[in-house]
């Protein structure tokens, strides 16, 4: 009876804490290639794994002959459906499912520089952050962001030092002139 409490909370907690931030979140966020899930079975430890949804969507489970595809569940779903699988081949598998979700790419260039910098946030706080406050669009896991950081230099900004090395070359040729001709 202990052993079968502290699974339970411990399946409870890892649901809760492991997920994308929020329930909201929890509940809608659908798996997708490039997450990685963590499959611990709790009764059977040597069996414990992680594995990466492949681009077709499928995951290798231990003991389970084929590949089984997982893509488009809920984390929820797909700790059910692993379940289910692994009771194929043993008794009664208590298994906890732990999601890394794909991170999201941030594009930043810079405007004044003309520079380009590539962030990878592994929440969507931390894209967030990145984007920069006038960023308004919603931003989900595997997501690649664009933004433009900063104001594009003015034409004086960009040229100032052209037009100031060639004022002084003319004023350099003038000066020539009238000492050549005195």
């Amino acid at each position: 009876m202990k052993r079968s409490i502290t699974i339970t909370l411990l399946t409870i907690f890892t649901s809760l804490c492991c997920l994308p931030s929020g329930a909201h979140a929890a509940a809608q966020y659908r798996l997708a290639p490039g997450d990685e899930l963590e499959i611990l079975i709790l009764n059977k430890p040597e069996l414990n794994t992680k594995q990466v949804i492949s681009p077709n969507g499928k995951i290798s489970l231990p003991l389970v002959p084929d590949r089984v595809s997982v893509a488009t569940m809920t984390p929820n779903e797909a700790q059910e459906f692993i379940k289910a699988e692994l009771a194929k081949v043993l008794h009664n598998p208590e298994i906890v499912v732990n999601l890394n979700p794909r991170n999201i790419f941030i594009v930043q260039h810079f405007l004044k520089t003309d520079t380009i910098v590539y962030k990878q946030a592994t929440t969507i706080e931390e894209a967030k952050a990145y984007a920069g406050k006038g960023y308004t669009k919603e931003i989900h896991y595997g997501d690649v962001i664009n933004v433009d950081i900063g104001v594009t230099p003015s034409w004086w900004d960009n040229n100032w030092v052209a037009v100031i090395a060639t004022t002084a070359v003319i004023i350099g040729i003038i000066i020539n002139i009238k000492l050549s001709n005195n």
